[in-house]
């Protein structure tokens, strides 16, 4: 009885009760608040502009993402037991780089694919941003600290495309942050971690072997043995890796049947090779955040950075209090990622642009075990993070709403006749004066989105992913790099004859030229435009094979 005055007491003051269906809601919206409402304000009028940037455009400047979205598509569709795609393509949900495919396909269920798939973006600015503030929590720094992590919701690995990455590693900080609680007594974590760790897993490969590097870091420089004693350490040793020994057995166990796959690409030869460190000091903000033409990103992260550097490098300014020193395991992690940055290589185990997916994780750890600023520091640098974290996302958002040409590249994609067999010949295929990325290298691939057909290239040949063609019914392999080199596309190719539909943009240097010439040579004759829209010329071109060759 007194138990239920109390709680109706604070429901009539105002307060959600412990049993009340808001008070979930109620801790999270505190866990969201800043130190004080102006950086509260700015820290999510930030992270709704990165995630608004995602719907301005019919088409995310992030250059693998519609081949992605495309496996996702094609497996909703695949829940169709009578789906003609079953004829093509067969499931393999066994997979370490597969989760925003699957996501995808289970909400194409309620949604249009191009739809789920932009809001799963969404939750790249989102998890980012829950991610840095329970780090400043775990660390003890202020919650402003996560405006410095702010800037890698539009990162340069989501410039490239590699969207199940950039979902997993944002889950894999959070996840390590339960994992630093766990360490420190907070038993009741053990199963998230556990369970947020085998997410990870099956999101992206390599953020996995990322969240081991951090939890070995972490471990090691937590307290040493001549502090708690040799036996107490080796204990805390052998159960530090135990919550995510599963996702690692999970990894290894899909690394070795994909590597068993005839369609497993794996080049070994490609394997150590780099730039030279300095490069990678000097272009450190390209490899971040480096996607927008005019590298205003690159300019607000770095100035990100100087603030980061000042409260690390000016001693003189930082408060003297115990509490202002940092978690030691978070240095460790901060110095441990840096040395990586420049020592790990660009190629390993086959995969590429692997030191380019590492700022994140080092700036992260920098936010989170950067000494605390005195009162006169304080006040300059968190007011400078907030101002640079809201323009970053305002100025992403800005530059993703005058993208050229992306009405019109949706509505050519309309215009191919559903079943079509389909290749691209891109003359031009950056995002210019918008984005300096190469984005319309894979635009062909929301053919496959909206209606069934096939693409001449495609990710269905990569084992490791969820979706593939069956053995045996896969159409002939054409010459790779097309997509990226439009001087190698050979119209009298034996797969050009079954990849007769031709989806092509003109060059700049004569972009409203008719590029039937400068794509198909002296078989121009026979081709028929099926559409144009702007730049983009859709060809019927079966009818080289029936002209004398």
């Amino acid at each position: 009885m007194t138990e239920q005055r109390s709680s109706e007491a604070a429901d009539s003051q105002g307060v959600p009760s412990p049993r009340s269906t808001s008070a979930a809601v109620w801790r999270w919206l505190r866990h969201a608040e800043l130190e004080s409402r102006g950086l509260t304000t700015a820290f999510w009028l930030a992270v709704a502009a990165f995630t608004a940037a995602f719907w301005v455009t019919p088409f995310p400047p992030c250059i693998d993402y519609p081949q992605h979205l495309a496996l996702g598509a094609i497996l909703g569709r695949l829940l169709d037991s009578q789906a003609p795609e079953h004829a093509l393509y067969e499931v393999s949900l066994l997979s370490y780089n597969g989760l925003f495919q699957v996501l995808v396909a289970g909400l194409s269920l309620v949604v249009r694919p191009e739809v789920a798939g932009k809001l799963l973006l969404s939750l790249v600015p989102l998890l980012t941003a829950v991610a840095g503030l329970a780090l400043a929590r775990v660390g003890r720094r202020p919650l402003w600290t996560a405006f410095f992590i702010l800037p890698f919701s539009y990162g340069h690995i989501l410039g490239w495309g590699f969207v199940n990455y950039c979902l997993a590693t944002p889950l894999a900080l959070l996840v390590f942050t339960w994992w630093l609680r766990w360490q420190a007594g907070e038993r009741g974590l053990l199963g998230r971690v556990i369970v947020g760790s085998l997410v990870v897993a099956y999101a992206h490969a390599l953020v996995t072997v990322c969240l081991c590097i951090s939890v070995a870091l972490g471990f090691f420089g937590s307290s040493p043995p001549r502090e708690i004693g040799l036996r107490r350490w080796l204990i805390r040793l052998a159960k530090a890796p135990l919550p995510v020994l599963p996702a690692v057995l999970y990894t290894a166990l899909v690394f070795v049947h994909h590597r068993a796959q005839p369609n497993f690409f794996w080049a070994p030869a490609q394997d150590g090779s780099d730039i030279p460190a300095w490069e990678k000091l000097r272009d450190f903000s390209t490899f971040a955040v480096g996607n927008l033409f005019d590298r205003s990103d690159e300019l607000l992260f770095r100035g990100l950075c100087v603030v980061l550097l000042l409260l690390w490098l000016a001693p003189r300014f930082v408060s003297t209090a115990s509490e202002a020193r940092p978690r030691p395991e978070l240095v460790w992690l901060a110095v441990g990622w840096a040395a990586l940055y420049v020592l790990v290589p660009r190629w390993v185990v086959s995969t590429a642009y692997i030191f380019e997916r590492i700022p994140i994780w080092l700036v992260a750890f920098a936010a989170a075990a950067v000494p605390l600023p005195g009162a006169r520091l304080s006040s300059v640098a968190r007011n400078a993070a907030a101002g640079l974290g809201l323009l970053a996302g305002v100025n992403t958002l800005a530059h993703f709403a005058r993208i050229p040409g992306a009405k019109d590249a949706d509505a050519i994609i309309d215009d191919i006749p559903e079943g079509a067999r389909v290749v691209a010949v891109m003359h031009a295929s950056d995002g210019a004066p918008a984005i300096w990325r190469r984005i319309w290298v894979h635009l062909v691939a929301y053919h496959l989105v909206r209606r069934p057909g096939e693409i001449a290239f495609s990710f269905t040949r990569y084992a490791s992913l969820p979706v593939r063609y069956r053995q045996g019914r896969h159409p002939p392999w054409y010459a790779g790099g097309i997509e990226w080199y439009p001087s190698l596309y050979d119209p009298t190719a034996e797969y050009m004859g079954y990849f007769t539909t031709v989806l092509v943009k003109t060059p700049d240097a004569a972009p409203d030229a008719d590029p039937r010439e400068l794509t198909f040579g002296p078989y121009a004759s026979g081709v028929r435009l099926l559409s144009r829209r702007g730049r983009y010329f859709l060809y019927d071109a079966e009818g080289i094979w029936g002209t004398e060759r």
